[in-house]
């Protein structure tokens, strides 16, 4: 067993897996783009290495490592990831944030689950409030509208 804690300024969190942090990146490329995608890995099947992995981080202040990893990308402080992998190669994620934005682009009360208990990769996606460029933000349905002034087109 492989464990690894993380305790910094910008993100705490842990790392359980029966293999190393290396093959724990193969093994998701493995259970998501290799088996939903495999026209970009022609020749190349791998059958599941049966690995076992538990991974929870929760972030702090990462606008300053943010910043070199991609100018403009902000994760909101408190934002919690949450990633396990069975065995049998069963993938359960969660992500959940206050605030995820890159440049003028932003999710507000981001909720992403991830999973692939029916053989296929899903995906559930939910936010709060949704702005994909600059001007009016889009809140979620059900939720207020904002107040337009002007024609409305």
């Amino acid at each position: 067993i492989n464990r690894i804690r993380l305790d910094s300024k910008f993100i705490e969190g842990s790392y359980v897996g029966s293999a190393f942090v290396t093959e724990f990146i193969k093994d998701i490329q493995d259970l998501t783009t290799r088996k939903e995608l495999p026209v970009l890995f022609p020749g190349e099947e791998k059958e599941w290495s049966g690995n076992r992995y538990d991974l929870h981080f929760t972030t702090h202040d990462t606008r300053d490592i943010l910043s070199y990893i991609k100018p403009g990308l902000y994760l909101a402080d408190s934002t919690d990831i949450q990633l396990s992998v069975t065995q049998e190669g069963v993938l359960d994620a969660l992500i959940k944030s206050q605030r995820i934005a890159l440049d003028d682009k932003y999710l507000k009360g981001v909720n992403l689950h991830l999973d692939n208990s029916d053989g296929a990769l899903n995906a559930l996606l939910q936010g709060d409030e949704l702005s994909i460029s600059p001007g009016q933000p889009y809140p979620a349905p059900g939720g207020r509208q904002p107040h337009r002034r002007g024609p409305h087109v």
